[in-house]
């Protein structure tokens, strides 16, 4: 079952720009648990979290991972991000089988 990601005034993928205090922008990617994770199946072990610039169509390899078992779930992305990019995230829930979900994909965001 897929996960789904948390709604916010930015959508599921939230920019914190450089300012006081921050000396590098960041992506906080957030999302809900999969159905699947401690109801249903009960089979979700782990969320794949993955990155992809708005001008690639497909998603390489995941950039993070979160074990499963908590309500609700947050990665922070401050790899290599640079002014005016525009990123694509999205993220998989993986079953003990072990299988992938379909990605949830968060609607793009630009780094200030």
């Amino acid at each position: 079952a897929n996960p789904r990601f948390v709604a916010s005034q930015s959508g599921a993928a939230v920019v914190t720009p450089v300012g006081p205090g921050v000396p590098q922008a960041f992506v906080t990617v957030s999302w809900t648990a999969s159905v699947d994770d401690g109801a249903g199946e009960r089979d979700v072990e782990r969320y794949a979290v993955y990155r992809r610039l708005s001008s690639v169509t497909t998603f390489d390899q995941p950039i993070g991972s979160i074990v499963a078992g908590h309500s609700s779930y947050s990665f922070v992305d401050s790899d290599n991000l640079q002014t005016g990019q525009v990123w694509v995230y999205g993220v998989t829930a993986l079953d003990c089988s072990p299988a992938n979900s379909s990605m949830a994909t968060a609607s793009a965001v630009t780094i200030p």
